[in-house]
């Protein structure tokens, strides 16, 4: 016996589904984030001594 599903409830289930993933996924990436001051120190030292480090900082090559 095959399972019958009508488009409507299947297309419900879907966009539930991808909604919900959507949902956990962002969950997730705020639980990623530096949050306390020691953990949000460090990510800006670190980001202050690699944007030392551009490209625009750097000596430009010439062809000659």
């Amino acid at each position: 016996m095959e399972l019958m599903i009508d488009p409507a409830t299947a297309e419900t289930l879907w966009f539930t589904a991808m909604g919900l993933a959507i949902v956990a996924t962002s969950g997730l990436c705020l639980l990623a984030l530096p949050w306390s001051d020691r953990e949000i120190s460090k990510v800006d030292a670190l980001f202050r001594v690699n944007a030392e480090l551009s490209q625009e900082s750097l000596p430009l090559q010439t062809l000659s």
